[in-house]
């Protein structure tokens, strides 16, 4: 794993990251192609529900599609995409590298709307250590005068996340198996992985989940994590979820959000979105647009969905980066 995931942890860490990302989770496959015993290619994938048109139906979310460059020539990577392909479910994918974004339109892959991530700076020595050298100078200075405005979010609403803080595990996972409205095709989170995520290796960081009851904002939550890069530390909200989308619903989760984040000592949140309602509410609450992320859909000739609520809830996406 070092190979394609470039880190070089210890024997111990290894096996208990591999344990934890292969083994511990319901659902997940891992494929793995051998010259000999010798392995030198794999593809993973995950079987998630998600609510379809209004009906529940089983997607598979792949990730880690990896060939080594010498097998690369004999289609290796191919055949191993294409044992994907021939099972029943539809697949998503979200971004990967050139070389996927090129393969998987020739071996006849659907274009999605594209996912657009965001970024938040929520301290100077984030926007110091990063932002100088990533944006257009015009959107670091906003980016730099918004700080006083997102600070006084926690003088703002300091009640909305104290209960949300106190809830067991048992009463999250409770409250996040509800299907959100509003969608052609939206993701459905189990309880079972919202306990694999909170089982994660010290090494990942903490995992965080803010559940919101109907009389706040609407009903809904936000489940997230934290993590140290560079000198900075991370906060990657991996979904959000409600049961009547809107742009003050969403604004509303996101402000407390926020606001954990700055009670977390943060000093930047990301988001990824593709719900113009989620897109709108992210800039209002001064997130900034960044790259747009290619998406892909295959599903046996089946017509796409019209509209996706599609995240960081999907393959490895939430989890990664990985611990250097």
């Amino acid at each position: 794993m070092s190979v394609p995931w470039k880190r070089n942890w210890s024997t111990g860490a290894t096996h208990e990251f591999i344990k934890w990302r292969y083994c511990d989770l319901k659902g997940g496959e891992v494929l793995l192609a051998y010259d000999n015993d010798h392995p030198v290619g794999m593809i993973t994938s995950y079987t998630r529900s998600y609510l379809m048109n209004g009906k529940v139906v089983q997607l598979r979310e792949a990730s880690d599609w990896f060939c080594l460059p010498e097998y690369r020539q004999f289609g290796l990577g191919v055949q191993l995409m294409g044992s994907l392909m021939d099972e029943e479910e539809p697949l998503v994918v979200i971004g990967g590298n050139e070389n996927a974004q090129a393969l998987l339109p020739a071996l006849g892959w659907n274009r999605i709307p594209h996912v657009n991530t965001y970024t938040l700076p929520l301290t100077t020595k984030w926007l110091v250590s990063q932002v100088w050298r990533r944006l257009p100078l015009p959107k670091c200075l906003n980016a730099s005068a918004r700080l006083r405005d997102i600070s006084g979010l926690s003088a703002a609403s300091p009640q909305v996340h104290t209960w949300c803080q106190h809830l067991t595990l048992l009463e999250k996972t409770q409250a996040v198996t509800q299907p959100a409205g509003g969608y052609a095709l939206t993701p459905l989170l189990r309880a079972d992985e919202l306990e694999w995520l909170y089982s994660a290796p010290q090494g990942m960081g903490s995992f965080f989940c803010l559940v919101f009851p109907e009389n706040i904002v609407g009903g809904g939550f936000v489940i997230g994590r934290f993590y140290c890069y560079g000198i900075s530390k991370h906060m990657k909200l991996i979904h959000v979820q409600t049961s009547s989308p809107s742009v003050e619903c969403y604004a509303s989760i996101l402000s407390a959000a926020i606001q954990y984040a700055l009670e977390c000592k943060a000093d930047v949140a990301q988001f990824r979105a593709s719900c113009p309602f989620l897109q709108r509410a992210l800039e209002e609450v001064g997130f900034i647009w960044s790259t747009p992320t290619p998406g892909y859909w295959w599903a046996n000739g089946a017509s796409v969905p019209e509209s996706f609520h599609l995240t960081f809830l999907r393959g490895d996406d939430g989890i990664r980066p990985y611990p250097s």
